[in-house]
């Protein structure tokens, strides 16, 4: 609960405090070095979180800390998608296309 309440009122100050301190600089070549360097900061904690979460996921699955088996019944009673209309047609017991009327 303090965690939330601190990231709620923690994240609007740092967003404007950074577009006013955008908004005030006079230099755009300097503007977009900042944002360069702010787009290529984000994107690498992005993979690097990526890289470690798929890291972190692969070593449980490995060791068999996470294993899901679906019940019998369960799976045996799954609901498969027709291959086509004329076989959908067949399974629902509708005939041909040229017996329907429309």
């Amino acid at each position: 609960m303090i965690v939330c309440d601190a990231t709620v009122s923690i994240v609007p100050l740092v967003l404007s405090s950074l577009s006013l301190a955008l908004c005030s600089m006079a230099d755009p070549k300097r503007l977009g070095k900042i944002a360069g360097k702010t787009i290529g900061t984000f994107v690498g904690f992005y993979v690097c979180g990526a890289t470690l979460a798929g890291l972190f996921a692969y070593f449980i699955k490995s060791m068999g800390w996470f294993s899901v088996n679906l019940p019998e019944t369960t799976t045996s009673n799954a609901a498969t998608l027709p291959l086509n209309r004329k076989t959908c047609m067949e399974e629902l017991g509708c005939g041909n296309d040229s017996d329907r009327q429309l």
